[in-house]
């Protein structure tokens, strides 16, 4: 294969579809899954990683049909404090091709609330942003001026984060 070249698509195992994982981190983009990715937190965690913009590409559509057939699945929501990216738990908990009605979502990502620490690094926005679909009145307020990515925030401390929120989440009810 030549260098630059994308690896062909792997081969998944005819039985790949048998086994399912309890938890699951959807990303607001595959910006944000390839860090974990990256760093491993899937296998050290057991649990699978994917974006709502269907990444990782030739895995996605075969482990989101896993994910939906586990009644215990736990889902943790990692996004950037943005319109789409807040309302990443509403959907994954509302919408059909997602969780609807059966998985437990846990929201993981960056809320307006969480950004005062990051203000030189606040992304300036021009559209306004309407409350609903899972955005507060304030959060809308906020999210009409300003954004900001989960890249903003150290790797090393999105992982302890997210690990922490989903060891928690073992001994604590988020409903």
């Amino acid at each position: 294969q030549a260098r630059g070249t994308p690896a062909p698509p792997r081969q998944l195992e005819a039985d790949i579809t048998d086994y399912s994982f309890d938890r699951a981190v959807i990303c607001d983009r595959a910006r944000s899954a390839d860090l974990l990715l990256a760093n491993n937190f899937h296998f050290e965690n057991n649990c699978a990683v994917l974006s709502l913009d269907g990444y990782p590409e030739g895995l996605f559509d075969t482990v989101r049909k896993m994910l939906k057939r586990n009644p215990r699945l736990r889902v943790f929501a990692l996004h950037d404090a943005t319109p789409r990216g807040c309302g990443v738990p509403h959907r994954l908990a509302n919408e059909h091709e997602w969780f609807a009605g059966t998985a437990k979502i846990t929201d993981v990502g960056l809320r307006p609330s969480q950004t005062a620490g990051f203000r030189g690094q606040y992304l300036s926005v021009a559209a306004r942003t309407a409350a609903g679909n899972g955005i507060s009145t304030a959060e809308a307020r906020w999210l009409s001026r300003y954004g900001l990515e989960v890249a903003a925030i150290r790797p090393e401390q999105v992982l302890k984060r997210l690990y922490q929120a989903m060891h928690r989440g073992e001994q604590e009810d988020f409903d």
